[in-house]
């Protein structure tokens, strides 16, 4: 067994003696980039600002192109506009995540990546 899957081995147990489970632990996202061979960290054991960009642009980019289609452009607003909401939105509700992925890191008294 390589050292990464080693790694994650120890960290979703080490999530699972914490109570955090599931989508928590190990999120279809996750799952989703093993299968294609990547290797990502689970949520839990990511840098602050790793998890801020991640959810950020995973929710702005969708949500920007989502309102653009069905509300902003029928409105008249510029792309300009659009974006920088899209921007605005994503950094808020990737903050809002890497925040909330920080403290139950601190909560749990959870390892770091490189101590599993």
């Amino acid at each position: 067994m390589d050292d990464y899957n080693r790694r994650y081995g120890a960290a979703l147990a080490e999530l699972e003696k914490a109570g955090i489970r599931g989508v928590k632990a190990n999120p279809l996202s996750n799952r989703l980039l093993r299968r294609l061979g990547l290797k990502p960290r689970p949520p839990n054991y990511q840098t602050f600002l790793r998890v801020w960009l991640t959810q950020g642009l995973s929710f702005g980019i969708p949500w920007g192109l989502i309102m653009w289609i069905w509300v902003w452009r029928q409105d008249g607003q510029s792309i300009a506009t659009s974006v920088t909401l899209a921007a605005l939105a994503g950094t808020l509700f990737g903050l809002g995540f890497a925040v909330i992925n920080s403290n139950r890191h601190k909560r749990h008294r959870l390892s770091r990546w490189t101590d599993l």
